[in-house]
This record gives C-alpha cells, structure tokens and sequence, in this order.
C-alpha cells in the first residue's frame, strides 16, 4: 500500500504543474498583446505628430531665385500654373470666337428671315419673341410662307385674310399683330381660351378669331335684308356672311386691340348703320344718302390707317 500511494502522488504531480503553466502562458500572450496595442498606438501618434510638424505654416515662402536672365526657364514647379493659364486663355478666345460667330448668325436679320420661313408658325413666334429687335424688324414673308406651309388651320386662315385685306373690308395688321393672329388661342374680344388643341379660325367675313360665347353674346348680328339696310349691306367694303336667303351676319361694333388700342377688325359695322339713322330722317334717307354717309366715314377711318395699302400689297405679293 504504500508502494501505491506513491506512485499515484508521483503521477498526480504533472497535471497541476501543467494547468499552473498554461495559466502563465495566457498571461504573457495577453501582457504581449497589451505591448503591441501600446506600440501601435505609440507609432501612430508619432506619424500623426510627425504629419503635422510637416505642414507648412502659413505666410509667403521666401522666393531666392534670380529672374534676371529672360532667357531663363522657368523652374519645373511653376511651369504648370503656365500651361494651365495658356489652356485658360485658349478657352476664353474659344468662347469668345463662338460668341462672335453666334452674334454673325443670330445678328444677321437676313438670315433669320430666311431661315424663319421654313419654321412651323408656332416656332417662327417662339422665335420672335426672344429678342425685341426681331420683333420689330419683322417681315410678311417669312409669316406668310410659314402659316401656308404649315397647313391646316394656319393655312385656311390665311387664305381667308388675304382677301379682307386686299379690298379693305378689315384694318391692316401689322406683321407682329398679323402672327399672332396666326397663333391666337384666345378670343379676340373677350380674350377666353378656345376649345381646340391649335389655334383658332379666322372669321371669313370680320378678319379676327372670336369664340362662340361671344357669338351668343352678339359680336356678329344677323340682318334681315329689307329696303332699311340693302343701301348699307349692299356697299362694296361692307363686310358681310350669309346666314341664309335673304339675311345677313354683321359685327355689331368697332373692334379695338385690349393691349394696343388700336383698331382691329371690320371697317363698317352695324354700330356706324344705326348712327346714320340717328342724324337722319328715316324717310327722306336713301340708298344714295347712305352709300354717301359710308363712304365718308371711309375716307376718315382710311386717314387714320395710312399704312393699308403698303401693308395689303406686301402681304399679298408673299402670298403669290
């Protein structure tokens, strides 16, 4: 028995001698482990120092060198900052060289008025109104060949137009007012949008693109064609629609541009026919006294649009 003991106290003593040595081992990786964090915190505060002792502080470097020579060249560090303000300059004569080419193109009303022919009638309008000085060296025929070439509507307005104009049944347009007819969405008496996707129809008759509230409201009377009213719907620059046998449709009034104040429409209207039997004894007024009163407030409302003739022809020869 004895001999056992010892020998099992000999065989325990290995066991605790191997548990208190792994104990040892871990504590020295973990007291390595806490070097090496310190190290690498250590280092990365040195670099970190050492970046920034290297910045340069601010102020003017100290220039030693010696300009004298113009034959020189220039150091290697300041012959970028060169390039690059050649390269600046070169964009500024670039821009500038297409800025000139683009005023050559753009300032050029000959070529605007022959490149704007071959616009849409919307696009030639888009067009004007970019710039005041198209607007006011705008010419008939760019609007002409443009509404005829743009077909539908456009088209059928201004072959309608051309007419009233040429016989003066409607005052003259100037070409601004002339293109914005071509392009009118609105009304042109109450100025509310018309139910269609383009712009509206000139009127045959009156010359001017009117909505049908307006049309309900009476812009356009019907006139019954008695011995009353023949000796005025009867004169040749009065400017009627028929509206079945023996009626006649008339504007009711004397027209004026909202913005403009200018004249706008039919010459003679039902207005001026009712004015003459307010002068006038309605038996002793003949068809003569009546084609005599119109014609002299012709004479007057020629006076005041002495630019009608000029206009008509202009637009008619661009129309041919």
């Amino acid at each position: 028995p004895i001999i056992v003991i010892i020998i099992m106290s000999t065989r325990s003593q290995p066991s605790s001698y191997s548990s208190s040595s792994s104990s040892v081992s871990t504590k020295i990786a973990s007291s390595a482990a806490v070097d090496t964090t310190k190290k690498r915190k250590e280092t990365e505060n040195g670099s970190f120092e050492s970046r920034k002792k290297s910045k340069k502080q601010p102020g003017k470097p100290k220039d030693d060198r010696n300009y004298e020579d113009p034959e020189e060249e220039a150091p290697a560090e300041f012959q970028g900052n060169a390039d690059s303000s050649k390269e600046h300059s070169n964009s500024n004569t670039i821009d500038g060289d297409l800025v000139a080419s683009m005023d050559s193109v753009f300032g050029n009303l000959d070529i605007i008025n022959l490149v704007s022919s071959f616009l849409h009638v919307r696009e030639l309008y888009n067009l004007v109104l970019t710039s005041k000085r198209y607007m006011e060296n705008l010419e008939y025929d760019p609007i002409v060949r443009s509404a005829l070439l743009s077909g539908n509507t456009t088209r059928t307005s201004m072959e309608k137009l051309v007419p009233l104009l040429q016989q003066k049944f409607i005052w003259s347009l100037s070409p601004m007012d002339l293109l914005r007819l071509m392009n009118a969405t609105k009304c042109r008496c109450c100025r509310h949008p018309l139910n269609m996707k383009g712009p509206g129809s000139v009127h045959k008759a009156f010359g001017l693109v009117y909505c049908s509230s307006e049309k309900r409201v009476g812009m356009a009377r019907v006139m019954v064609r008695t011995a009353k009213w023949n000796g005025f719907l009867d004169h040749p620059r009065v400017s009627v629609s028929g509206a079945g046998p023996g009626r006649a449709n008339v504007f009711v009034r004397p027209f004026q541009d909202p913005h403009t104040k200018a004249p706008y429409g039919p010459f003679l209207t039902r207005e001026h026919m009712f004015q003459f039997f307010r002068d006038h004894d309605r038996k002793a007024a003949s068809d003569e006294k009546k084609a005599e009163y119109l014609d002299q407030l012709l004479e007057e409302m020629d006076r005041l649009d002495p630019l009608a003739e000029r206009r008509a022809q202009a637009i008619s020869q661009a129309y041919e």
